[in-house]
């Protein structure tokens, strides 16, 4: 979807949030260089002491640089106009990318064994279709309003620290590096907007690669008093408990009052944590589902929101043509994961062929796509073993792949273009000629392997910080 916005109102909502001085201070000149100092020490004392490897320093230390932007996406669904923005900042290629990387692949065992961990859409309807409803249960799901930019940064790290220190194996020194390098992230968060640099006081920012694994343990050490312990009176008629992040649904077994009451007591707490919720005795929607019961079990469909746009990709766009047949299919079967009952998956895959004709794409590609996801298994597609299967057969191919490339192959890097399958036939067509030459020939001898970048979108044009 693309928001058109008025340039002036656009910098007056990102001025809005900036001059919140709790979670955001100006600076008064660009922090790189200091920073990057600071960085070379940290990553320098935790490879002298062991705890890295030499190369694993190396990599964490960038030689070029780009500067954190600041930008905001319009939230369109929501009533205001002009619309609030979801701050993001954007990081690519940044100063603390690649250690923020680093540390959310530490924590991220930490957070996957978290008893409220949802992993994405499918792990839930795992979980859901597990489930036996009962007629007197109701359906609740809670929101963390702006929950990446609340953690208070002490409070962050103690979260952590506990998770660490009762759920980890590591040792003391890379638990001590982990929360330092935590620390220096959190506190050393700058970016760029309208000419001017910014540090994040509070929390972190959407967009660092370490934030969710971070959000995530936060809440896990708030589910463990709130949820899954202490005296509350309202957890017993919490049946099931499941978040994504900072998403959270209930199997309620009350009325809606006192889940009402519940959430007042939730909103009740000491880290700076507050809660938005909607009940329903019915049905209600999560993720990307609606959710209902029916029975004694629970029903799903997929669920698009009133303001989403036909983001499918243009059948005229810049892409190999392999994607064409691919993401029909992927999302047909996506749809066939997703709803619970044939009747369902009908309706939404008429309403998905609607859109895919509306972006170009032809019934040729659509019915083969269509008829293949119709005629999987749902229960198939649910279960982790169709998944061992498709790593397995991915493992084959790569093995396959890696027999060839074990040979000194060249590689043709080119960004892709209309002229790249003409392109590559030409090379293929003329390679021989460089037999003639001994030493090419030895290189050449099993071929050329062709690689493409994606081509600039337009999107990259209007939004360069993306």
């Amino acid at each position: 979807m693309i928001v058109v916005m008025d340039a002036a109102a656009y910098r007056t909502e990102a001025m809005r949030q900036l001059r919140d001085i709790t979670t955001y201070q100006k600076l008064r000149s660009n922090p790189s260089i200091i920073f990057k100092n600071e960085l070379e020490t940290l990553v320098s004392n935790a490879q002298s002491n062991g705890v890295i490897s030499l190369r694993v320093k190396n990599y964490l230390i960038p030689s070029e640089t780009k500067t954190p932007i600041f930008y905001h996406l319009p939230k369109v669904h929501k009533v205001e106009c002009p619309p609030v923005g979801r701050p993001i900042v954007s990081g690519i290629q940044s100063l603390n990318e690649r250690l923020s990387e680093y540390i959310d692949i530490l924590l991220q065992p930490l957070v996957t064994r978290l008893a409220s961990y949802v992993q994405d859409t499918k792990h839930i309807l795992q979980i859901l279709n597990d489930c036996q409803w009962h007629s007197s249960y109701s359906w609740g799901t809670v929101d963390v309003t702006s929950l990446y930019s609340c953690i208070p940064h002490d409070r962050g790290l103690r979260a952590v620290s506990y998770h660490l220190d009762r759920y980890s194996t590591y040792d003391s020194l890379l638990k001590d590096f982990i929360l330092d390098a935590i620390s220096h992230l959190l506190t050393h968060n700058f970016f760029k907007f309208d000419g001017n640099f910014y540090l994040q006081r509070c929390g972190t920012s959407m967009g660092a690669k370490f934030a969710p694994s971070y959000a995530n343990l936060y809440m896990g050490w708030w589910e463990e008093s709130h949820i899954f312990g202490g005296d509350s009176p309202f957890l017993s008629h919490v049946v099931v408990y499941k978040r994504y992040v900072d998403n959270l649904i209930f199997i309620w077994k009350d009325t809606e009052s006192t889940f009402s009451q519940f959430v007042d007591h939730l909103n009740n707490n000491e880290l700076n944590l507050k809660f938005t919720s909607n009940f329903s005795s019915t049905n209600i929607t999560f993720l990307d589902l609606e959710l209902r019961g029916f029975g004694t079990h629970i029903e799903t469909d997929t669920y698009r929101k009133p303001c989403s746009g036909n983001s499918l990709l243009r059948a005229d766009s810049c892409h190999p043509s392999h994607l064409f047949k691919g993401i029909p299919l992927g999302q047909f079967l996506r749809l066939r994961r997703n709803c619970s009952t044939d009747e369902a998956f009908v309706k939404q895959a008429c309403l998905l062929r609607d859109r895919f004709l509306e972006r170009g794409y032809t019934m040729n590609l659509l019915i083969p796509a269509f008829a293949n996801s119709l005629c999987k298994s749902r229960l198939d597609l649910l279960t982790r073993k169709s998944m061992d299967r498709l790593i397995t057969q991915k493992n084959k191919r790569i093995t396959k792949k890696q027999s060839v490339s074990n040979f000194n192959v060249p590689i043709f890097i080119t960004t892709y273009s209309r002229q790249f399958y003409e392109i590559k036939n030409v090379i293929q067509k003329f390679l021989p000629v460089l037999y003639n030459d001994s030493q090419l020939a030895s290189v050449l001898k099993n071929g050329c392997k062709f690689v493409t970048r994606r081509a600039s979108t337009l999107g990259n044009v209007l939004s360069p910080t993306i």
